[in-house]
């Protein structure tokens, strides 16, 4: 079962759908119309995830599937790779889409895209993105040096 929360109206974070019961909650419960991965496929296999299914699952509910792999506890890779799927984000919600975002555990990787986001398209400082993040998922603790790298804020 995920674990998951509501960012803004549009946007959710979480941990990763485990089963197609989780895509027909998303779908159905929280009306979610895109699903944006950040798990890389040696994830899926790592934690032995029905990728095929789940997948099949979001065709059947028609939403939309996009995956944007940022490697897990690599606040490296976090810092070269973010801008995919913080931009990728951007189209989904721009084409009114309500977007449902996750890595392994809703943790690091899927904040981190939101903080990224807000940075970037609503003007937001990362600070403030990040104290919008955690205060409607307390868990989220993404790598914000390697963001601050990416959007060019180091100190």
């Amino acid at each position: 079962m995920i674990n998951c929360d509501r960012i803004e109206t549009d946007i959710f974070v979480g941990s990763c759908p485990a089963s197609t019961i989780d895509v027909d909650r998303l779908a159905g419960g929280m009306k979610v119309t895109a699903i944006l991965c950040l798990q890389s496929d040696k994830d899926f296999e790592t934690y032995h995830l029905p990728i095929a299914k789940i997948r099949e699952a979001c065709v059947q509910q028609g939403v939309e599937w996009v995956q944007r792999p940022v490697i897990d506890f690599d606040p490296e890779d976090m810092a070269q790779s973010i801008q995919a799927p913080v931009d990728a984000l951007n189209e989904l919600l721009t084409a009114g889409k309500r977007v449902y975002v996750h890595c392994t555990a809703g943790i690091c990787r899927a904040p981190g895209t939101v903080v990224g986001y807000l940075h970037k398209y609503r003007g937001m400082s990362l600070e403030a993105a990040l104290e919008l993040v955690k205060q409607n998922r307390p868990i989220a603790n993404p790598y914000m040096e390697a963001l601050k790298i990416a959007f060019n804020q180091e100190d």
